[in-house]
């Protein structure tokens, strides 16, 4: 995600009249999904700085929800005194 917003605030760089920081962070956020779009706008960024920080957290939450499907998808089923157990409640991302 990181990278794709720093690749498009370098190619919006070179317009004219430059973009200030404010319209160039609400016109790249059209750049991704609705529920990064909409979390983007939530967070009332208003310079590339602040998207790149909130970005790099989305993509860190990201990255732990997929280890965490993982790590459940691998012991959905777990052996407690020779019966085979399965958890009622699973996460849902």
């Amino acid at each position: 995600m990181t990278e794709n917003y720093v690749r498009y605030a370098s190619l919006a760089a070179n317009l004219q009249p430059p973009l200030t920081e404010y319209d160039l962070v609400t016109a790249l956020t059209s750049h991704f999904s609705m529920e990064i779009k909409c979390a983007m706008l939530a967070a009332n960024l208003s310079s590339p700085q602040e998207a790149l920080a909130f970005l790099g957290r989305i993509q860190s939450l990201e990255n732990s929800q997929e280890v965490y499907k993982i790590l459940i998808g691998n012991s959905r089923k777990v052996e407690i005194r020779g019966r085979k157990w399965v958890p009622r409640y699973t996460a849902r991302c």
